[in-house]
């Protein structure tokens, strides 16, 4: 007898909530037929009103185009200007190097002309010690004449156009580390990279000493400055600071000739011709951006009436909605029609396991399964995919998640969207006597 009432309390309870659920589909069939009409409608206003939009950015396109040209003509005789002041100060350049270059050599001729008979021979470089080449004491014939095309002399002209740049390098240097006259004793000449290091030591001594006294004289100022502050911190700050605004005064004076300068670098006319290309371009721009926006939100209504939501649109509602199921490790998430994920507990990444592909139950129970696949690849492994199990419940609800097999996951979501049958209505209970 007991067994036979808690048969007929489930049979009653499962009625219920077939009854209930069933009753809740209707609900969401009307809404899903409501939605895609809505759909249709936002679809064709959209298109209409897309032409509009594009005509409105084609004419701001064009009037960008003839502001930017005028913008361009008016700018090329300011560019014009500023190509030839460059190229006015590159030859001043070029011409200022050229003249110091010609001093630089003249100097140096003069220098080594020790007859002073305009005339620069070999044997003339052979006195000086910086064109010994191989560093033995003195400078050969054919160390001397190298430096003049290996010639015996050359005049001042030629040695500017062609003897001054192959000599300039080492000449140059002997000025900048000067190398020690010959001895005129007996005593061995000592060679050029050790003159080099003692100069170099030398050097470094007097640098070091110079920056001993420049960090003694640094740490005087700090002494001074921190009482300067120890007498400031005993004195009430003056109000208003007098000499902060007259900084203040300076410094607006000294900008002053800048933001004049500015605003003078055009002309009026050319100007008023910048400020409409710049309004044209920012009129485009909005122009372009709303035509955007129209084209993609007439592709997702496209999408959404383009899928399948169920014979009688059951299924639309789910559609914007997120659903989230937890353990002990994950929080899995289904956005149906969209997409299905997991994440971690604890702080993590999201991962895809598959976005929307289709329905996958058999012929007769064609709504009873969908799929969900090119979710994130797993490591030497395929993408993540997701077989999402419909069942009939009361609520919107993802029930469970596993993984069955690796990259392949198993969801169990309820809805009253799948209550697809009636319930019969009670049967009458025979007990057998």
């Amino acid at each position: 007898m007991d067994l036979g009432r808690h048969a007929r309390e489930e049979q009653k309870r499962q009625r219920e909530l077939l009854s209930k659920g069933f009753e809740l589909r209707l609900q969401m069939c009307k809404y899903g037929k409501e939605y895609k009409v809505q759909n249709q409608a936002k679809l064709e206003q959209l298109k209409t009103e897309l032409e509009e939009v594009r005509k409105a950015k084609e004419e701001k396109e064009a009037i960008k185009k003839l502001a930017e040209d005028k913008e361009t003509e008016a700018l090329k005789k300011y560019r014009d200007l500023e190509d030839e002041k460059k190229r006015e100060q590159d030859e001043l350049e070029m011409k200022k190097h050229q003249e110091e270059e010609r001093n630089n050599a003249e100097d140096a001729f003069n220098e080594l002309d020790l007859n002073m008979d305009g005339i620069l021979t070999f044997d003339e470089l052979q006195k000086n010690p910086i064109f010994d080449q191989n560093h033995d004491g003195s400078v050969s014939e054919e160390e001397a004449k190298f430096f003049l095309h290996m010639k015996e002399e050359m005049e001042l002209d030629e040695f500017i156009t062609t003897g001054w740049m192959i000599m300039k390098p080492i000449y140059t240097m002997s000025k900048v580390t000067p190398i020690p006259p010959p001895p005129e004793v007996t005593t061995p000449m000592p060679s050029l990279e050790k003159a080099e290091e003692e100069l170099r030591k030398e050097a470094e001594h007097s640098v070091d000493h110079q920056l001993e006294r420049e960090e003694e004289d640094l740490d005087d100022t700090r002494h001074e400055d921190t009482d300067e502050e120890e007498d400031d911190d005993l004195e009430p700050p003056e109000f208003p600071p007098k000499e902060k605004e007259e900084e203040d005064d300076s410094a607006s004076s000294v900008e002053s000739p800048k933001q004049e300068e500015q605003e003078s670098k055009y002309d009026p006319e050319t100007q008023a011709l910048i400020e409409e290309a710049k309004t044209a371009r920012e009129q485009f721009s909005a122009a372009d951006e709303t035509f955007r926006k129209a084209e993609s939100e007439i592709r997702r209504l496209e999408d959404t009436l383009n899928t399948d939501f169920g014979p009688e649109e059951e299924f639309a509602s789910l559609k914007d909605q997120c659903f989230e199921f937890t353990d002990r490790e994950y929080i899995y998430k289904l956005c149906p029609f969209e997409k299905a994920s997991q994440r971690p507990k604890s702080e993590g990444t999201e991962t895809s396991l598959g976005r929307w592909g289709s329905w996958n139950g058999s012929d007769d129970l064609k709504y009873s399964q969908q799929k969900y696949e090119g979710g994130t690849s797993c490591w030497n492994g395929p993408s993540r995919s997701t077989i999402v199990n419909i069942h009939c419940g009361l609520q919107n609800e993802l029930t469970s998640a596993s993984e069955p097999n690796r990259c392949e996951y198993m969801f169990d979501f309820s809805t009253p969207a799948a209550c697809s049958t009636r319930p019969a209505l009670e049967e009458h209970v025979h007990t057998e006597l």
